[in-house]
């Protein structure tokens, strides 16, 4: 269960002198920190994954399963084994989802990536693009959304070729930051 804050933070009247304003920093630091410490920020969250078969069949691939976030700062709900991260604190957030597929046929057929955000398993956001087996093929989805504490956000990524089995490493990354509570 999600960390919930004792209090929010709210500074104190700035004085207007330079002895005033030194005592005020130093009162001001800690509880800034506390708040700091007590409020989920964000999550940064990548992956690397070699070997992901891509069929005729359009296969979707949960992302970041069994991966240690990068950071996940106080207060965050990251879960390593679903891939999961719990809105600790209802409010306005930025969402950016990067995934890549590494190339890996002659380039005469066609292949398609669908990168999907999903709030409590319902989507909530789409990016897909089509292109050659032998180039790259990269997704992006970048959104400010409002979410609600307890809220389960988590990616996948859909991969379907024109005509022949292979295997492909993709590399996604994830950033969530808070940028205004409720």
């Amino acid at each position: 269960m999600a960390k919930q804050p004792s209090e929010r933070y709210v500074p104190g009247n700035i004085p207007d002198t330079l002895p005033g304003l030194i005592q005020f920093l130093y009162d001001e630091l800690p509880r800034i920190s506390q708040a700091l410490n007590e409020f989920p920020v964000g999550l940064n969250v990548s992956q690397s994954v070699p070997g992901i078969p891509i069929t005729t069949i359009p296969t979707t691939f949960r992302l970041f399963e069994g991966e240690t976030a990068l950071f996940d700062l106080p207060g965050g709900g990251w879960d390593e084994v679903t891939g999961e991260y719990t809105i600790a604190v209802t409010g306005l957030y930025q969402l950016n989802i990067v995934s890549d597929v590494t190339p890996f046929g002659a380039g005469n057929k066609d292949y398609a990536a669908n990168l999907v955000f999903l709030a409590n398993d319902v989507e909530i956001f789409a990016a897909g693009n089509v292109g050659q087996d032998n180039f790259r093929l990269g997704c992006a989805i970048a959104i400010s959304t409002f979410l609600r504490q307890g809220t389960k956000v988590r990616a996948t990524i859909e991969l379907v070729h024109d005509s022949f089995v292979a295997t492909t490493t993709v590399t996604s990354f994830m950033g969530i930051s808070s940028t205004a509570q409720e």
